[in-house]
């Protein structure tokens, strides 16, 4: 029997002021990985051309245009490499000159599955720090429904079949743990099993 992946907090983060133009405004989403997927990506880390610093813990990060707001079913996200766990708290300037990141919203989540290309959890928590407060959001307050709203991350099936020989896929899709960055924004968010809270009278 695989171990439970238990509840991992996460951060959304807004990106500001970077010198790159394709990415000078956008938000990021961190989430820790469950407990048990740690070591390995620790190991990963490690072993990479470039090893970074020995950390117990690294964030999955995913980065979009849209914000966080006006997240829907057809919002595109980015992957990123494993991030530092620095980044479930940090707001400010960010070193090398890539700009500044203002944390916009907070939460955790409970895990369900933890494959390749999806990623399925059920939102436990969630506050909005940015004013004004989003009314109508796609990620929304577990209290806004009779039983946690559960949600996928996931890359489309049709971008993982094998490409034809003569219309080859520009990328090929990398796992969520891999530790390279996507260079297409392949993942979308889904919300699935919703049941709205009933008011009363």
């Amino acid at each position: 029997m695989s171990p439970p992946l238990g509840v991992s907090p996460f951060a959304i983060l807004h990106h500001s002021d970077a010198p790159d133009p394709d990415r000078s405004d956008h938000w990021d989403w961190f989430i820790q990985f469950p407990t048990h997927f740690l070591a390995e990506i620790t190991r990963k880390m490690q072993a990479s051309p470039a090893p970074v610093s020995p950390s117990p813990h690294f964030l999955l990060a995913f980065a979009t245009t849209t914000p966080p707001e006006e997240w829907c079913g057809s919002t595109e996200f980015l992957r990123l490499p494993p991030h530092r766990q620095i980044y479930l708290s940090y707001q400010g300037v960010i070193s090398g000159n890539r700009g500044s990141v203002l944390q916009v919203a907070q939460g955790a989540l409970q895990w369900i599955s933890f494959e390749d290309f999806k990623i399925t959890f059920q939102l436990q928590r969630l506050h909005w720090l940015q004013q004004p407060q989003p009314t109508h959001p796609f990620l929304a307050p577990a209290s806004h429904f009779s039983t946690p709203p559960t949600y996928s991350l996931e890359i489309p099936t049709t971008l993982l079949h094998q490409p034809h020989p003569h219309q080859p896929h520009p990328h090929q899709p990398l796992p969520v743990s891999s530790v390279q960055p996507d260079n297409l924004p392949l993942w979308k968010l889904n919300r699935i099993d919703v049941s709205p809270r009933k008011e009363n009278g």
